[in-house]
C-alpha cells in the first residue's frame, strides 16, 4: 500500500543530491523503503509528485524511470503557440507547492535536469512569462522558484541576437565609432551619448 507523502518525497529528491553522504542503518532502511515506493507508485502521483520523482529518479541513476515519468508528462502536457507548453486543469490549493505556478516551476526544473529539449524548456518559460503578464504570481517563494528558474533553463534570453555598430561623421570629416554606455539586458534598450563637435 502506498505510504509516501509529498514531504518524505520532496525528502528524497534532496536527498539524492548527497546520495554518498554516510547515513546510519536505520535511516539506509528508510531511504530504501521510501525508494521502493517512488518505484511502485510513481504512476499515482499528482503532476507536482511526479516532477520530483523525474528529478529523484535522474540523482539516483534510474534514468528509465526518469525518461518514463518525462514521457508521460510530455503526454500531458498542452501546447501553444503564443501561451507555451503547460498543464491544464491545476487547480490550486492552500499549500504552496499545489499552486499551478510552483507546479510549473517544479515541472521546468524535472525538464530541465533530467533531459528535456531546450525548446521545451523554452515554451515552459514562455507560459511563465505570460502568467506573470495576466496574473499575479502567488507568493514570494513562488516568485522567487520562477525567477530562478527562468534563469537557470532553457536558451538565454537576456543575450542580445544582433550587435549594432553605430558610428558618426562629423563636418570636419572625422568618424567616429560610438558604443553603448548602458545596455539594459533583454530588453532591447541602449544609451549612446554623442560627443557634441
Amino acid at each position: 500500500q502506498k505510504t509516501i507523502n509529498t514531504l518524505q518525497l520532496y525528502y528524497l529528491t534532496m536527498r539524492a543530491l548527497w546520495a554518498d553522504t554516510p547515513e546510519n542503518e536505520a535511516t539506509q532502511e528508510a531511504i530504501r523503503y521510501y525508494s521502493d515506493q517512488i518505484t511502485s507508485y510513481r504512476h499515482s502521483f499528482s503532476i507536482y509528485e511526479k516532477a520530483l520523482a523525474v528529478q529523484f529518479f535522474h540523482r539516483s541513476g534510474k534514468t528509465v524511470y526518469a525518461t518514463e515519468l518525462l514521457k508521460s508528462l510530455r503526454e500531458q502536457a498542452l501546447y501553444h503557440p503564443e501561451k507555451g507548453m503547460y498543464w491544464a486543469k491545476l487547480r490550486s490549493s492552500w499549500l504552496w507547492h499545489d499552486r499551478p505556478l510552483a507546479i510549473h516551476v517544479q515541472l521546468l526544473k524535472a525538464f530541465r535536469e533530467a533531459g528535456g529539449s531546450t525548446n521545451e524548456t523554452d515554451r515552459m518559460k514562455q507560459w511563465l512569462l505570460n502568467q506573470k503578464r495576466t496574473n499575479q504570481w502567488d507568493s514570494r517563494l513562488t516568485t522567487l522558484e520562477a525567477v530562478s528558474a527562468l534563469l537557470d533553463s532553457g536558451s538565454n534570453w537576456l543575450v542580445p541576437e544582433n550587435e549594432y555598430r553605430f558610428s558618426i561623421k562629423f563636418k570636419s570629416g572625422y568618424q567616429k565609432e560610438l558604443t553603448p554606455e548602458s545596455i539594459l539586458p533583454g530588453s532591447g534598450y541602449f544609451r549612446i551619448d554623442i560627443p557634441v563637435e
